[in-house]
This record gives structure tokens, sequence and C-alpha cells, in this order.
């Protein structure tokens, strides 16, 4: 069971079974798979979902469906809920993979 003060795990459980790559966990041939990234913000906190997949429109489409599971959630805690947007994708020549981006923002209740 996630933190709930920690909003890069509740995100992580939110979009679980997805495989998510971190510097200890590069990315490799096992698609699709996620980043996450969060810093803090005046009001909360940032969140970037970064998507990998073979192709662009299959990670514009799994980028599609995260901004559906994050946008409007309520997460567990002391967070508002979360506004999300999808911000681009791209497909490096000879790469064999793309990516898409989902950036959402949430305020903690204590914030001004």
């Amino acid at each position: 069971m996630p933190d709930n003060h920690n909003i890069s795990a509740l995100v992580r459980a939110r979009l679980a079974p997805l495989r998510v790559i971190t510097a200890a966990r590069p990315l490799d041939d096992r698609l699709p798979c996620i980043q996450i990234s969060t810093y803090a913000t005046e009001a909360g906190r940032h969140v970037t979902v970064i998507c990998w997949h073979t192709g662009r429109r299959k990670a514009e489409e799994a980028a599609a469906t995260i901004f559906r599971l994050l946008n409007g959630w309520y997460p567990p805690g002391p967070w508002h809920r979360l506004t999300a947007r999808i911000c681009g994708s791209c497909e490096p020549a000879g790469l064999g993979r793309a990516w898409a981006r989902v950036d959402a923002d949430t305020r903690w209740e204590g914030a001004a």
C-alpha cells in the first residue's frame, strides 16, 4: 500500500500494472512502460508520466488512457484532485520506440 503523502507512489499504484522504469531499471525492449517524476510547486506537486511504446500512435493511445485515469482523480490522503493534460509525443528516427507525455498537477490540502 503506497504512502498517501507520496504522490509518485500513488500515481504508480493508479497506473498499475504498467511497468515503471527508473535509473536503476532502464528502458529495454519490454514495452509499454512508464517513467514517473514529480517536483514540488508553490501549491503542491507536479507529476510527469512518460509512456514508452513501440510506435507513436500506440504511445499516444496509451497517453490518452493515462490522461483518463489521472484527470479528475482524487488521490487518497491530503491531495486535491489532479488536473492532467497530454503534452506531446515523439518517435525518434532509428530508435524503434516512441514516447508520449502526460503532465498533472495537484495541491496539498494545507497549501495556500
